[in-house]
């Protein structure tokens, strides 16, 4: 498993020898979140030209929330790819208002008696408090971090 070191951004000290992990699978869910993670943009691929497609999300994945003497917290973020594979019944319901960014509160998943996949479903935050959701099946998923962790003060790279 390749790993990359944290980047050093507004002079917070960083063990440089700290690896972290650049890719997860879905045997990894267990140890995983993405509360307040961004979605940047959703894709849709038919790899084997089967039946079955490939959903990927593009998200500023929060690796670690830090907490700093002066301030709540700071964040490494890197932005990252999560793609789930062999995607069946993909069903959306959002509604986001003006400006309103695509964030995650949380994502679950359930086994499908009798199938080799899981019913996953994507929860999406809302100012209102109406209930944003992607659902699907797929077999599992895989999310592989595209650059370099970074220190922040928000929760995404483009704030």
């Amino acid at each position: 498993m390749s790993s990359l070191k944290y980047v050093e951004v507004d002079l917070i000290a960083n063990d440089m020898n700290n690896e972290i992990p650049t890719e997860w699978t879905d045997a990894d869910f267990d140890s995983m979140g993405w509360h307040d993670n961004t979605i940047h943009g959703i894709s849709i691929s038919n790899p084997s030209e089967g039946y079955d497609f490939d959903l990927t999300f593009e998200i500023d994945y929060i690796l670690e929330w830090i907490s700093t003497a002066e301030e709540p917290y700071k964040f490494s973020v890197s932005p990252a790819t999560l793609t789930f594979k062999d995607v069946d019944k993909l069903k959306y319901d959002i509604e986001l208002g003006y400006k309103e960014s695509m964030i995650i509160d949380e994502i679950t998943r359930q086994k499908n008696p009798g199938f080799n996949n899981y019913r996953w479903i994507i929860h999406i935050q809302s100012v209102g408090g109406r209930d944003n959701k992607i659902e699907f099946d797929a077999s599992g998923f895989k999310q592989v971090l595209t650059s370099e962790p970074l220190i922040t003060k928000s929760q995404d790279l483009e704030s």
